[in-house]
């Protein structure tokens, strides 16, 4: 991985009641960075949990309800734990660019307004490993995490909760961008994206 200074690359991921970025509701954000740094809050949402979530996720009712916050104090301490780095970030998520940075868009914009600091916030980035996984690798069957992480024997013991998924991503990441050319992530970066990180 790159050498430098000028920026933090934070793995993260959300748990929530449904597939609708629009309407369903964040249950659970955690994200940890390359310094260690790591961030894990279960949301309070108001309503009963399906069994199908439960199920997929081992998260019940009974742990939102005793160890959940407030939707909007989760989200003030997520935005805080950015900041907390004093340096641009790169917020990397597996499917991100499809769902993660949606849901936790659209939930900023539902709970705290779209005056929320965060929406604006011109320091962070974001990063989608499925992205890049179809970009080094084009010819996979499936680029799931589960599938990617069975392809590369990474282990994935605790699917589905989100610092283990959040981890997860960090190592599927850092295996497939230390078997690329790449030696400054920037610079794969630029060739996914078609623009400049920093």
């Amino acid at each position: 991985m790159d050498q430098k200074n000028s920026y933090e690359l934070i793995w993260y991921d959300t748990e929530t009641t449904g597939l609708n970025v629009c309407k369903d509701k964040i249950t659970e954000i955690a994200a940890i960075s390359e310094s260690d740094k790591i961030f894990n809050k279960l949301f309070k949402i108001g309503e009963q949990l399906s069994q199908f979530i439960i199920n997929l996720t081992g998260i019940t009712d009974i742990m939102l309800e005793k160890e959940g916050v407030e939707p909007r104090q989760g989200l003030e301490e997520f935005y805080k734990y950015i900041q907390s780095f004093n340096l641009p970030v790169v917020l990397i998520a597996h499917n991100g660019d499809n769902y993660d940075k949606l849901i936790i868009d659209s939930t900023f914009r539902r709970v705290i307004g779209d005056n929320a600091p965060y929406l604006s916030c011109y320091y962070i980035h974001h990063f989608d490993t499925k992205v890049m996984a179809k970009f080094l690798y084009p010819n996979l069957k499936s680029y799931s995490l589960k599938n990617l992480c069975k392809e590369f024997k990474i282990e994935n013991s605790n699917h589905h909760r989100a610092l283990n998924d959040a981890l997860v991503c960090q190592r599927l990441f850092e295996h497939m961008l230390n078997e690329s050319k790449y030696m400054d992530f920037r610079d794969l970066y630029l060739d996914i994206y078609g623009s400049c990180l920093f």
